[in-house]
Order: structure tokens, then C-alpha cells, then sequence
């Protein structure tokens, strides 16, 4: 079970992980996964793989880690964000990332992935306790 991506309405059947489960391929796929820990499936479609896997563990970690980390700050653009916020940002973006239509891809996606991204970046060392 994903708790987090089942929240955003992502079920099991959407995981890359569960698709063509009748595929002739699924032996090979089950010797790349003991070998390098995944299988080809999951970058098929890397940037949905990505977003699940960054908006999974960003939402256990908003929710697990001390108060304290949340409420270090950084600065972007002149203006001052917690990480917190940052964390909030970034999962709402990869949220209507991951829930857009897939030819719905727009010039607000892009700006709103690439903040994403810088944040981020500077939130990164904060990512820890």
C-alpha cells in the first residue's frame, strides 16, 4: 500500500511496478530487480516514478520529522519559506503533476516543477534528523 499516493487518488494499478503484470518480460523483470533493486518498468515513465517516490517520502517526512526542521527557513526570489513550506509547494505541485491528464502538459506545469526543483535544492540539507 502507498498511504500517501492513495490519498491523491493514485492506486496500486497506476504504480509502474503493476503494469503488464501478464507480460512474457516478467522474468526478466524479476531478474533486474534482484540485480539493481528495480525493473525497466519504472522509467518508462520516469518523471511519474520520480514524483510518486519524492511525493511519498516528503509527505512521511513532513509528518515523522521534529517540528524544529520544519521551521527552518530559506530564502528564494527575496523572499523568506519555511521548509515546511517548501515541502508543501513542492507536493502540491507533484500532486497536480501526477493527477493531470497526460497530454495536459503546460507552461505553469514546467514553472511550477522547475520551483519545485530550486526549492527543492535548498531545502535539501534540511532533509534530515
Amino acid at each position: 500500500m502507498h498511504k500517501f499516493l492513495k490519498d491523491i487518488g493514485i492506486n496500486s494499478e497506476q504504480l509502474p511496478q503493476s503494469w503488464f503484470k501478464d507480460d512474457k518480460r516478467q522474468k526478466e523483470w524479476k531478474q533486474q530487480r534482484k540485480k539493481y533493486g528495480l525493473d525497466e518498468r519504472e522509467l518508462w515513465n520516469l518523471d511519474l516514478t520520480y514524483c510518486m517516490w519524492t511525493y511519498e517520502r516528503l509527505k512521511m517526512f513532513e509528518m515523522t520529522c521534529p517540528q524544529e526542521l520544519l521551521d527552518n527557513t530559506i530564502k528564494y526570489k527575496g523572499k523568506t519559506y519555511t521548509v515546511k513550506k517548501c515541502i508543501d509547494i513542492i507536493t502540491k505541485t507533484f500532486n497536480d503533476y501526477l493527477n493531470k491528464p497526460i497530454f495536459e502538459y503546460n507552461e505553469k506545469i514546467q514553472s511550477d516543477i522547475e520551483k519545485s526543483h530550486i526549492l527543492l535544492g535548498k531545502i535539501l540539507h534540511h532533509l534530515w534528523w
